[in-house]
């Protein structure tokens, strides 16, 4: 064999060689790369779903336990004058008066009161560790407070000052639900914040 043979001979085994040696290297890419997006599919998080209706099925327990126990006067009630409070001019304005229920030293409920000359809305309403968990409000009409589950009125379940349900049997039509429920929603938490600090410091 000469010497041109064997150069021509030793040239194309290095080519196959090279060749075969990049196609290994971009199986073995490959293979990483698919195991890398394996692992990423498998840490994704799982956001939690709430039950809505298990939530709201909740909160009408919490709130018929709590009616029962202000008809059997077991609950402790604050009642702070408005007028006379630090609460803003709003608040003083809209509400005369607002008693608070407690369990021990524990805030459940929430009532206020109307001038009364002015207005008969009413405005009740429920919290556990400090948050809003139900509202109910009747702007007329005769008033049963403790008695009041059922009677006309607009009622809002609330998870984390988060509005989760709305039922209105006031009698009274929403012109635009999804703005109603959004008001409500930026509105009722904020009025029961201001309403458990003034209660808190009530002497």
């Amino acid at each position: 064999m000469n010497k041109k043979n064997l150069l021509i001979i030793t040239i194309a085994l290095l080519s196959f060689t090279l060749i075969n040696c990049g196609k290994d290297t971009t199986k073995k890419d490959s293979d990483t790369d698919k195991t890398k997006v394996t692992d990423t599919t498998k840490k994704a998080p799982v956001t939690p779903t709430i039950n809505k209706d298990s939530l709201v099925i909740a909160i009408s327990v919490y709130r018929g336990e709590g009616e029962k126990k202000l008809l059997d006067n077991t609950l402790k009630r604050k009642t702070v004058d408005l007028k006379t409070s630090t609460a803003n001019e709003d608040t003083k304005q809209k509400w005369e008066k607002v008693d608070g229920y407690f369990e021990g030293d524990k805030l459940v409920r929430i009532q206020t009161y109307p001038h009364k000359g002015i207005s008969e809305r009413t405005e009740e309403f429920y919290v556990k560790d400090g948050k809003l968990l139900f509202a109910f409000i009747q702007d007329s009409g005769v008033k049963h407070e403790g008695k009041d589950t059922g009677e006309p009125g607009k009622e809002f379940y609330f998870d984390n000052n988060k509005l989760i349900k709305y039922v209105n049997t006031s009698g009274e039509k929403d012109a635009d639900l999804d703005a109603t429920m959004k008001m409500y929603e930026s509105k009722l938490p904020v009025e029961v914040n201001e309403l458990i600090g003034l209660l808190k410091d009530a002497k």
